[in-house]
């Protein structure tokens, strides 16, 4: 059977609002569940608050029950936000996990969407704000480019950003796109870059790279 040429162009690796929206919906009572029951230590391992008796799934989070840890550890512990982190290592690993490809290429197998808006935003960011602001700007059938739904999780990384920049996914992606938003945060939202914007970036990551995108 003849490969999809779509699936080695990045700017098909898209994902519709809506599947962004229906993904948030699906996981965010069990992300504010897991939140409260674990806390980060300061080698980043999740601890269990609940021990033996979780009743979460950890996947693929390092964590430790809070009984292995001494109280001065423990009481150093931070809250856990909701951000993209755990949506990655939670939820869209495990789910990509059987069929080896991003998440967009999991949802969208036969039918690949191409991406007319390349997202940039901050892991750090609670996931359901990320989710709300781009809402805001964008209707649910528009396509986006969202690195951690473009790339597969569980494969290498680096591998999949090959050794030049110009190269790379993001590049490629970036280089079809109509638009960019730049997310912010919850209060502010998302700024975008307008044709001419986008031209002036293009303009400079050529210059940059040596008249590669």
């Amino acid at each position: 059977m003849t490969a999809d040429p779509k699936e080695q162009d990045p700017s098909y690796w898209g994902l519709s609002i809506r599947q962004l929206q229906a993904l948030h919906d699906d996981i965010k009572n069990d992300m504010a569940s897991y939140c409260q029951e674990h806390s980060l230590l300061s080698d980043f391992t999740h601890m269990c608050h609940a021990g033996k008796d979780c009743r979460h799934r950890h996947e693929k989070i390092k964590y430790t029950p809070q009984s292995r840890e001494s109280p001065e550890e423990a009481n150093k512990a931070t809250p856990i936000a909701g951000n993209m982190h755990i949506v990655v290592q939670k939820y869209i690993k495990p789910q990509t996990e059987p069929h080896r490809c991003s998440y967009a290429a999991m949802k969208n197998r036969g039918q690949l969407k191409k991406a007319k808006n390349f997202i940039s935003h901050s892991w750090g960011e609670r996931f359901g704000d990320f989710v709300a602001s781009i809402g805001k700007k964008l209707d649910e059938d528009e396509v986006a480019w969202i690195c951690s739904c473009a790339l597969a999780q569980n494969e290498d990384i680096t591998a999949q950003l090959g050794d030049r920049l110009e190269d790379s996914p993001f590049a490629k992606a970036l280089a079809k796109a109509d638009t960019v938003w730049l997310m912010v945060d919850a209060k502010d939202g998302a700024l975008y870059l307008s044709n001419a914007g986008l031209d002036k970036l293009r303009a400079r990551l050529t210059e940059s790279l040596g008249g590669a995108v």
